[in-house]
């Protein structure tokens, strides 16, 4: 039997699930709705690692990632006058954890609209043009859910409400839905542990020398305080500030966008490099964004007839670089147990954490944190050596260079009652 499905976030996670249960045999009823009037338009660049761009493959849309693939060639180390010390080359998609920079390189939002235009593809080819099975609905959420025996009666913020066979937590790393149904009593989230770094990212208008740029470049001081500047893009340059969490950098998200600039002033006002540009392009954009870094841990991933999915149940924090990965393998694997189990949606769900929960373990490990020799300036010195030297051997990942290469222990499973390419 087909089943009644809401998403609540249209991000990657909530789209990519979307491309998997249309391509299901059941034929479900699929609504998502998203919070914001339309798609967002900004966000920082992704990359697919692991298992990310074999799922993309099996969904029919590596072709359309690529054709929006930022070209990012390498990741450098420079020094505070712009002198680059090692260079790193990217690291091919599928093949394991390794690599800072990828070969598939995207803009959020371009991810995104290449699983919406999948979705709604595969949702035409398979239940024709006017069918409804498939609907994004805008400016509204969920904002109550209350459990009844085989169904979820839900009401979202635009006064309507609804029953369904299922509620997906697809609403990202300060889910609501989460909060709804795991913290409905306390005024934190527990579920939220910070990893002790803060970091701010923005876009800003290209130098001349970085109109043929395609690196990612990186400067870093003693206490493990960093500039980075992504400039493959081809319309504008990526910063990102990253600093070790004081108390004041995790109250900021309370304060005013102008205030907030104002504290990323004051640290890196003498940082060196390009911070006085990068200072000056932040207090005029308007896509300015900061966090204190957090992963997501809860005991369990469903209650009922609710699940989390992707950021929401698992985020593994930016430090990973497998945010991305892991929403894609978590809506595949979802979809696939939903799809093996029929109706039995409660045994789906148990199997859906038996089955992922080894490998976002695994996805959730930070690195190790011999980086503490950044720390001090006679590290951070050693360290600027030590990675020149990795870089002339030819050692190609600057992961790899600091700490030992993963390899994929945990296999994705098969799901034949998903109608996906080979």
């Amino acid at each position: 039997m087909p089943l009644k499905i809401l998403i609540n976030g249209a991000g990657i996670a909530g789209t990519a699930l979307a491309n998997f249960l249309v391509r299901s045999k059941q034929g479900h009823d699929i609504t998502i709705v998203e919070r914001a009037s339309k798609f967002r338009t900004g966000g920082t660049q992704l990359d697919l690692k692991s298992y990310g761009a074999p799922l993309m493959k099996r969904l029919g849309l590596i072709d359309a990632v690529r054709a929006r693939s930022i070209h990012e060639t390498a990741f450098t180390l420079v020094d505070t006058k712009g002198r680059e010390w090692a260079r790193f080359s990217v690291n091919e998609a599928g093949k394991g954890y390794k690599g800072v920079t990828s070969e598939y390189e995207i803009m959020r939002a371009d991810l995104v609209a290449v699983l919406y235009e999948g979705s709604k593809a595969i949702a035409t080819k398979t239940f024709g043009k006017e069918s409804q099975r498939l609907r994004y609905l805008f400016g509204k959420h969920a904002i109550e859910l209350t459990q009844l025996d085989s169904r979820v009666n839900v009401v979202f913020s635009d006064g309507s409400s609804d029953e369904y066979d299922l509620v997906v937590g697809a609403d990202g790393q300060n889910s609501l839905t989460r909060r709804i149904l795991w913290e409905p009593k306390k005024d934190c989230d527990s579920t939220l542990r910070y990893t002790g770094y803060s970091v701010a990212y923005f876009h800003m208008p290209k130098s001349e020398e970085e109109l043929s740029s395609t690196l990612f470049k990186n400067c870093l001081l003693p206490g493990l305080k960093g500039l980075s500047l992504r400039c493959a893009h081809k319309d504008f340059t990526q910063a990102m500030l990253t600093v070790s969490t004081t108390e004041e950098l995790k109250e900021m998200s309370k304060q005013p966008v102008e205030k907030q600039k104002d504290l990323w002033e004051t640290l890196y006002k003498d940082f060196g490099w390009e911070s006085k540009r990068v200072l000056a392009e932040m207090r005029t954009t308007d896509d300015f964004y900061t966090t204190s870094v957090a992963q997501v841990k809860v005991d369990t991933w469903s209650k009922g007839r609710v699940v989390l999915l992707g950021d929401a149940g698992y985020c593994p924090s930016v430090l990973t670089g497998l945010g991305t990965t892991a929403s894609l393998v978590g809506a595949y694997v979802l979809a696939g147990e939903l799809a093996r189990h029929g109706d039995n949606v409660g045994t789906a769900l148990q199997s859906y954490e038996t089955v992922l929960r080894p490998y976002m373990e695994k996805v959730q490990q930070l690195p190790p944190m011999n980086l503490a020799l950044f720390r001090s300036k006679l590290g951070l010195n050693i360290s600027y050596f030590a990675l020149a030297i990795l870089s002339k051997l030819k050692i190609d990942s600057l992961v790899g260079a600091l700490m030992k290469d993963e390899k994929e222990t945990w296999q994705l499973p098969e799901y034949p009652e998903l109608e996906l390419e080979e």
